[in-house]
C-alpha cells in the first residue's frame, strides 16, 4: 500500500489548523508525515496536541504565500513516501476522504499522474 505525507501552509490560523489536524487524526488511513510551514503566528503549541497520533515536521519561517511555503515543505517531507498531498489549513476532511484520495491515484498508471487534488462542492465556496 502507498505511504503518503500532507503538507499544509499556513499563516495566522491556528484555529482552523486545529480543526484540520483533528480531521486527519480521525482519518481512516493516516498520513505517515504531516509538514505543517506556518508563517505569522507561531502554532508550534497547536501542533503538539497532535504529535503523539501525527508524525509531525514543522518549520515557522518568515516567508509567507502558500507557493513558497509549499517549496519550503516539499523539501522537508520524507523521500521514502510515495505521495504528497497539498491541504490548505481551512479544509475539514471526512474520515474516509483520504482512502478515497489513494484509491482514485491507484487507478491511474504512476506514469500517468503527478498528483491529486481534493476541492470542495462548488456550493460550498460561496
Amino acid at each position: 500500500m502507498e505511504s503518503f505525507a500532507i503538507l499544509i501552509p499556513t499563516r495566522n490560523r491556528p484555529k482552523e489548523l486545529s480543526i484540520l489536524l483533528r480531521s486527519i487524526q480521525k482519518s481512516t488511513r493516516l498520513p505517515e508525515q504531516v509538514v505543517v510551514i506556518a508563517s505569522g503566528q507561531n502554532v508550534a503549541h497547536i501542533l503538539d496536541e497532535f504529535s503523539k497520533s501525527l508524525e509531525i515536521t514543522y518549520l515557522h519561517t518568515e516567508v509567507t504565500g502558500q507557493i513558497a511555503q509549499k517549496r519550503l515543505g516539499v523539501e522537508l517531507v520524507s523521500k521514502e513516501v510515495d505521495w504528497c498531498l497539498f491541504l490548505d489549513d481551512d479544509l475539514i476532511l471526512g474520515e474516509s476522504a483520504l482512502d478515497l484520495a489513494l484509491s482514485a491515484a491507484r487507478s491511474y498508471e504512476k506514469r500517468d499522474i503527478i498528483g491529486i487534488g481534493l476541492s470542495l462542492p462548488p456550493l460550498s465556496r460561496a
